[in-house]
């Protein structure tokens, strides 16, 4: 890990850029600005459907407009889609990983049967090969827990006996957003994960495609509480006022 501590604020250019995005770049590049290390920008553009040019440049113009100046190249995931991929393929030949060609309807109907909800693992030894329609899903552990400790939230644990076999790869072939977002932290060597607590769930699933990588973890990891508005809900694209045009 490098000496300096490296921050990262990634946003998706799917929406102007939220008041409560803007915060979290604020703490990012407060710690970064404190300790002399280095805030990063990534830009989060692998959903085609929903991406806009303009909205990258209304990010960074907002950012800009805070006085919240990153460091080095804008990076934009949507390049780094190959390396995503290949490390998807890499799990998969570590047998981290399994190819799975059940359908969305095939996987809700089992759920209901069962009386439950998500995978149930159905492909994990079915020696399914892949090609179209199938998908790629992580190995979860049935025993033990993933824990890590959170500078905001202090030790939090996870029984890996109730984390479902995540997709990484999607049958198109698109690698999902938690393999692409834990990929590029480590190549950017980010230290310092700080984001909002709408991602701790997906944290243990983050940890468990780095370790199986051999990739570590960050130094620190960090969830925000979320902003709410006067009713305690959180701050929402659709009902609140959250961000300028």
């Amino acid at each position: 890990m490098p000496a300096a501590p490296r921050l990262r604020f990634a946003p998706s250019p799917t929406g102007y850029l939220h008041v409560g995005s803007a915060r979290a770049a604020l703490f990012n590049w407060l710690v970064a600005r404190r300790t002399g290390g280095q805030f990063l920008l990534r830009i989060e553009d692998t959903d085609r459907e929903r991406n806009r040019p303009e909205r990258t440049d209304n990010i960074l113009e907002s950012l800009e407009w805070l006085g919240l100046g990153w460091d080095g190249e804008v990076v934009h995931q949507a390049d780094n889609l190959e390396a995503h991929a290949d490390g998807a393929r890499r799990l998969a030949e570590a047998g981290a990983a399994y190819w799975c060609d059940c359908t969305p309807e095939e996987i809700e109907a089992r759920a209901k049967a069962a009386g439950g909800a998500g995978y149930d693992g159905h492909c994990r030894d079915r020696g399914v090969a892949p090609g179209p329609g199938t998908a790629l899903r992580f190995r979860t552990p049935d025993e033990g827990t993933t824990s890590f400790t959170d500078v905001v939230r202090g030790d939090v644990h996870f029984d890996n006996a109730t984390i479902e076999d995540f997709v990484l790869l999607r049958s198109n072939g698109t690698p999902v957003f938690l393999l692409s977002n834990a990929l590029d932290d480590a190549a950017m060597e980010i230290t310092h994960v700080v984001r909002g607590e709408d991602h701790v769930n997906g944290t243990p699933k983050y940890l468990m495609i780095r370790e199986a990588l051999g990739l570590g973890r960050p130094e620190v990891l960090a969830h925000l509480p979320l902003l709410v508005n006067e009713s305690r809900k959180k701050l929402s694209k659709r009902r609140d006022s959250v961000a300028g045009g």
